[in-house]
């Protein structure tokens, strides 16, 4: 039997009875319960075959964050390689799901990610020691906190989008901050270690892609070092934008000379270092959120911090 999987404040577990045809039944849950989803997994092994049988929640704006909290679990705790949409449910419920479609338009395919490997325990240790041991990630971690402090520190709710192993908001907690928090992060070993550092903490998984929150859920979005490890930043910006109530606070490598995707080598796996252009930037900024006071401040030559007011 496969056991109950819980990665931040998602979870997956068995239901006590089986199907008639021997899979197992798994329920999925967010937030204890509140969004249910009920997903048919293949008992047999792991990296087989998932069907979202159906999804049920107390609000029908929560039916969208059941199902990707279904397919989350079921693609990255359980390692399922191919995940099919029942029959039952609403097409658009898996539109955002931020994974891509077969050639049917039912079955969810896991999405060539090559440049996303922070899901490796060689990696993910490695890395964290690196963000404690720097000099450099301490003071920039220091200077983000304050940046926040002077601008965000009333604000009752943050979200981070790409929380790593917890180090920011263990910054923002030493520097005085005590609103509500949630982290989100794609690597379930990098949650395990955030939420073994800070267990007081919430922290979830979640796709920069498709975040699994509600339109200004929270009252300010910060997203630090994450954006330069993608290949593209529209779509990442505009969850982080839609997210935020208030304010968004994140970090961009702009090079105006240079712009473009380059690679990197980490304990042998490939990683993206994404330039950007600052008027890219201030165009998306814009699109996505127009009317916005938009502040930058340059912490070196090509590393940024935009800070972004809404419009009321």
């Amino acid at each position: 039997m496969i056991k109950e999987q819980r990665v931040g404040n998602m979870w997956l577990r068995p239901i006590s009875h089986m199907a008639s045809d021997g899979r197992e039944l798994m329920l999925g849950g967010y937030d204890a319960g509140v969004l249910v989803a009920t997903v048919q997994v293949d008992g047999i092994a792991r990296g087989a075959e998932a069907r979202i049988a159906s999804v049920e929640a107390a609000r029908p704006d929560h039916l969208r964050l059941a199902t990707w909290g279904a397919i989350q679990i079921a693609f990255s705790a359980l390692d399922v390689k191919r995940l099919v949409a029942g029959a039952s449910l609403p097409r658009d419920l898996v539109r955002d799901s931020g994974f891509a479609r077969g050639a049917n338009g039912e079955e969810l395919c896991r999405p060539n990610r090559w440049w996303e490997n922070w899901t490796t325990h060689d990696v993910v240790s490695q890395i964290d020691q690196y963000w404690l041991a720097s000099s450099e990630e301490k003071l920039w971690r220091a200077q983000r906190a304050q940046v926040f402090m002077e601008r965000a520190a009333k604000m009752g709710s943050a979200c981070e989008v790409g929380c790593g192993s917890g180090l920011v908001v263990q910054s923002l907690r030493e520097s005085g901050w005590t609103g509500a928090y949630q982290g989100f992060d794609t690597s379930y070993q990098m949650l395990a270690l955030a939420m073994a550092r800070l267990p007081q903490e919430r922290f979830a998984l979640g796709d920069a892609f498709a975040l699994p929150c509600e339109d200004g859920e929270f009252d300010v979005a910060i997203c630090f070092e994450v954006l330069c490890h993608l290949p593209e930043i529209s779509r990442p910006l505009a969850e982080i934008c839609r997210a935020a109530r208030h304010m968004a606070i994140f970090t961009v490598w702009v090079n105006d000379a240079a712009a473009g995707v380059t690679r990197e080598e980490v304990a042998g796996k490939t990683f993206i270092h994404a330039n950007s252009t600052l008027a890219q930037v201030d165009a998306e900024i814009q699109r996505l959120s127009p009317g916005s006071h938009v502040e930058r401040i340059a912490q070196t030559s090509q590393k940024y911090l935009f800070i972004v007011q809404k419009a009321p």
